[in-house]
């Protein structure tokens, strides 16, 4: 049976020098190590999405090497001086890479091969209401206060806190969704949000 670890990469708006691919990468690399007998195993897949690149990569094993594939290029790769006004990404219409591909990838998943996702980690910078993938922002309209507070901007590509709302997830996306993960799979956001209170999270399937 297949196994799956998906890797959001987010993109370094601050223009830091942080290569989140790089790190999750990393990722892949650290698990490897943890477990040695997933090397050579055909059935493990390690699934990067890069927002930079606007990339969907598999890396996956023919028995002896492992090797990154390109599965898809079909989103837009991060241009700053389109993309950008200062650190904020501009609000307009992109097909730039967005949080909800990779909830709707996860539910594909869990639709077509479930209890097959081990882990589902986003790596960006971070911030207490959410993930941060490419620093965009909520149009007035779907912000607190706006005529539709509890939907998801379609032009938005981080992470919320509303993203598994009703208004957002179908009942029926929400069932595959859960359904993917293995018995002990686990969602990890990697970020650098100093709050205290967010260090220890359990989440509950």
């Amino acid at each position: 049976m297949k196994k799956y670890i998906i890797l959001v990469a987010g993109y370094d708006y601050a223009n830091g020098g942080v290569d989140f691919s790089y790190i999750a990468d990393k990722r892949r690399l650290h698990l490897l190590r943890q477990n040695p007998a997933w090397q050579n195993d055909t059935e493990v897949v390690f699934v990067r999405f890069d927002v930079k690149t606007g990339k969907i990569e598999r890396n996956v094993s023919n028995g002896s090497m492992r090797s990154w594939q390109v599965e898809s290029s079909a989103f837009q790769a991060i241009n700053r001086r389109i993309h950008y006004q200062s650190e904020h990404f501009i609000p307009a219409e992109t097909t730039v890479m967005s949080i909800t591909d990779a909830y709707q990838y996860i539910i594909n998943i869990g639709n077509s091969e479930p209890g097959t996702v081990q882990e589902f980690s986003i790596l960006g910078h971070g911030w207490f209401g959410g993930p941060v993938l490419v620093n965009s922002f909520q149009r007035s309209e779907f912000s607190s206060g706006g005529a539709r507070p509890s939907e998801r901007d379609p032009w938005d590509k981080d992470g919320r806190t509303k993203d598994f709302f009703a208004q957002n997830m179908s009942d029926a996306d929400w069932d595959n969704f859960k359904k993917a993960f293995v018995t002990d799979g686990y969602c990890w956001v990697w970020g650098c949000i100093f709050a205290r209170a967010y260090y220890n999270t359990r989440c509950i399937k």
